[in-house]
């Protein structure tokens, strides 16, 4: 899950693709944010789109949304993350037992610790067109957190949390985690399995 205002990302893994377990997913991840959600925004996916999650978006008064169908870049906010933040993590590598759902569920959490207070991005602010080309103008690099504590809607308890965590957090320290974890899921994959980060190393 990614915010579309302040870049905020959120991972986490599921087991199959029943409904029950994507709103257990979707509860989880919305305890964690540090902001009150107010609209969800899924794709055409038949778990995303159905009656539980209708019932569970009422329930919380929720918007609910969808992207427009055939528009592979209506989704651009979180699609870049799937690839910044969960494949250059976790691969490409089937992963379907028990122990590797635990594995990553340790996992997903560090990514997001790294990806919301230690990595900076720039977001779109405008964009003109002048004949063949486009000019966009992008707003100075912060990361999330930063671009949380800039708000004014935020309050001042959730702001010192904020950075609480960013004190405690080692940038190298997550790094060599993540590492060690992806490493340790990886070695459980069945023989013959190769991920393309793998396969780009090797040179094949």
């Amino acid at each position: 899950m990614a915010d579309v205002r302040t870049g905020w990302t959120v991972c986490c893994a599921v087991m199959g693709r029943s409904e029950r377990f994507c709103l257990a997913a979707i509860e989880k991840a919305r305890r964690s944010l540090p902001f009150p959600r107010l609209a969800l925004d899924s794709d055409n996916n038949a778990v995303f789109i159905n009656a539980h999650m209708l019932r569970y978006c009422q329930r919380n008064g929720f918007t609910f949304t969808r992207c427009w169908p055939y528009k592979k870049n209506d989704q651009c906010h979180v699609e870049q993350k799937n690839w910044d933040v969960v494949r250059k993590t976790g691969g490409y590598g089937r992963y379907e037992t028990a122990a590797q759902l635990a594995r990553l569920r340790q996992i997903w959490k560090l990514p997001a610790d790294y990806q919301n207070y230690c990595q900076p991005s720039r977001k779109l602010v405008s964009k003109t067109r002048h004949g063949a080309k486009v000019q966009r103008l992008y707003d100075s690099a912060r990361t999330p957190a930063q671009r949380l504590l800039e708000r004014n809607d935020v309050p001042e308890k959730t702001k010192d949390c904020l950075r609480q965590t960013y004190e405690r957090l080692n940038p190298a320290a997550l790094i060599r985690a993540i590492t060690e974890l992806v490493h340790r899921l990886q070695e459980t994959l069945s023989y013959g399995t190769i991920t393309r980060e793998a396969v780009r190393q090797r040179g094949l």
